[in-house]
């Protein structure tokens, strides 16, 4: 469901362009692009500059395992 949420344009990847759409449609300024650039990365595990449900839902495991929830 969280996946759904942050890939608002449903094209089955989170994207930088997705952090932006979803801060902008509820009223929030402008996002920090580094900042989310940074945690994309993290989770993107194959370089190519999007997030898939698969790294995604490995990336939530390790999130969840560690602690940080």
């Amino acid at each position: 469901m969280a996946f759904n949420v942050l890939d608002s344009n449903k094209d089955g990847t989170i994207s930088l362009d997705d952090f932006d759409d979803l801060f902008n449609s509820y009223g929030g300024a402008r996002m920090d692009r580094d900042m989310w650039y940074s945690l994309l990365g993290e989770a993107d595990k194959n370089g190519d500059g999007v997030v898939t449900f698969p790294e995604f839902k490995e990336a939530m495991g390790v999130l969840l395992k560690s602690g940080l929830t």
